[in-house]
């Protein structure tokens, strides 16, 4: 089953603004493993001017259950990043990333930039336990310059 936790506050009272997906017309999908929240680092992401230019919205993709992203992300402050829950990692399978899985049988940290229209146009592992130059941080300049570079601007 899938989960999306859209927005929140600290006292969890839902907010009437309009998610930023649905304004967007890109959208990067962020897997990551459990337990593993890199939601602040997509704050900083989200927040840079080079990547607002883009239009694109980031959706947080973990094998986290539903309590477990809520919980988190009131402990962490994260009211800005969408996050969904794929406890039963059908999004990741969907998208092919567990191809990269890490010993637990989840995505490490793979992007997957969708256009415009619907098109898969980059997809990136980062976290690929046979890559040895694996990261769990990737510069905010080479993500605004990768999406960049794979939109039709």
């Amino acid at each position: 089953m899938l989960y999306i936790l859209i927005k929140h506050t600290k006292t969890e009272k839902t907010q009437e603004a309009k998610p930023r997906f649905l304004t967007s017309k890109n959208l990067i999908l962020c897997f990551k493993k459990s337990k593993y929240h890199h939601c602040k680092k997509n704050k900083r992401l989200i927040r840079s001017t080079g990547f607002q230019s883009l239009n694109v919205a980031v959706l947080s993709i973990a094998a986290d259950s539903l309590d477990e992203l809520s919980s988190e992300s009131v402990k962490l402050g994260i009211t800005e990043i969408l996050m969904l829950s794929d406890a039963d990692k059908q999004v990741s399978d969907a998208y092919g990333v567990l191809q990269w899985a890490v010993a637990s049988g989840e995505p490490g940290h793979t992007f997957v930039l969708v256009d415009d229209t619907g098109i898969v146009v980059w997809i990136k592992d980062y976290g690929d336990p046979a890559n040895p130059n694996r990261t769990m941080y990737v510069p905010i300049d080479e993500l605004v310059q990768e999406t960049s570079s794979h939109l039709d601007l």
